[in-house]
């Protein structure tokens, strides 16, 4: 008579990975899924968050002055005439055609930063020149300094973590004179 191992429950399973990660389990129990799940946690916080981050603080200077223009309502003027709204899980967009006060600019399918109501109202608008593709934000001003700002700040404060993280490490190793 054939002996079949025993079955294992998923359940079983999630108890005995908690009391490992939970360090109620010795180093015995340590197995392949565990090693590739800390390796692809470790590269995602200390190579492609902080790379991204880096990113992020870069392009914020450039961003920050297209935004802060905004703002203050600087830029061309002219009318932004609503032709079509994308809506997606994230919220939704409106492209239409911008005309400068004096017609020398023109662009159509142009994004606007906060739209109008309904297809085919017109409202003023400004275009910062510096934007690539072509942006057009209200006349009022814009608040999209407020997201620069926040995740600027954000990524650099993940950064200046990591920094900490990694001096405090190099300290622990190095810090300290040999017979201490």
């Amino acid at each position: 008579m054939r002996r079949h191992p025993p079955t294992v429950s998923a359940r079983s399973l999630v108890r005995v990975r908690s009391r490992r990660r939970f360090g109620w389990g010795d180093a015995s129990d340590v197995d392949a899924l565990d090693v590739l799940v800390g390796f692809v946690m470790g590269f995602l916080f200390w190579a492609f968050v902080p790379a991204v981050a880096l990113y992020m603080v870069s392009l914020t200077p450039s961003a920050w002055e297209a935004t802060r223009a905004a703002a203050r309502g600087e830029g061309q003027r002219g009318t932004f005439v609503a032709e079509r709204e994308d809506c997606e899980r994230s919220g939704c967009s409106w492209y239409g055609r911008y005309v400068s006060e004096d017609g020398t600019t023109r662009f159509d399918d142009v994004l606007i930063d906060a739209g109008p109501s309904r297809v085919g109202d017109s409202i003023p608008a400004l275009y910062e020149v510096q934007t690539d593709p072509p942006k057009v934000y209200t006349a009022d001003g814009s608040k999209d300094w407020v997201w620069v700002l926040l995740l600027a700040s954000m990524a650099a404060s993940y950064l200046a973590g990591c920094g900490f993280l990694i001096l405090r490490r190099l300290k622990g190793k190095f810090g300290h004179p040999p017979g201490r």
